[in-house]
């Protein structure tokens, strides 16, 4: 919290704000003892840029801790968060491409006689 110099308010609402650098927070359930994160809501208005708007959009950030919420913050960083979501297209554009092939592949009448050839063979296999 304070190699970050993180900073805390209340605000006339009575919500716990968690300034950082760029980034503002809001912590949620203090009367419950469960708490919730919850993140500036932004834009992007390139592929590494953003712009930060009005309102808080929920972390998948849950705790009986406030450190926990707190070592979430600090750890924070729009680059790498903007990493993960890049794996993310990587993994659904080379899971497309193998639907692709596959799909390619279902077309080809010798791979389709191959297949039928194969579910023959394992029927009579199982017979026996």
């Amino acid at each position: 919290v304070m190699e970050k110099s993180l900073r805390f308010h209340i605000d006339k609402d009575g919500d716990f704000i968690v300034n950082g650098d760029e980034d503002t927070w809001l912590i949620k359930g203090f009367e419950k003892g469960k708490y919730s994160l919850w993140h500036n809501n932004y834009v992007k208005t390139a592929p590494r840029e953003r712009y930060i708007t009005s309102g808080f959009h929920e972390q998948k950030v849950k705790g009986k801790k406030l450190k926990d919420m707190f070592g979430y913050i600090a750890m924070y960083n729009f680059d790498v968060h903007l990493a993960g979501e890049d794996r993310k297209i990587e993994i659904a554009e080379k899971k497309e491409k193998a639907r692709i092939r596959e799909e390619r592949r279902m077309k080809n009448p010798i791979y389709r006689l191959f297949k039928r050839l194969k579910a023959k063979l394992l029927r009579k296999c199982s017979k026996k």
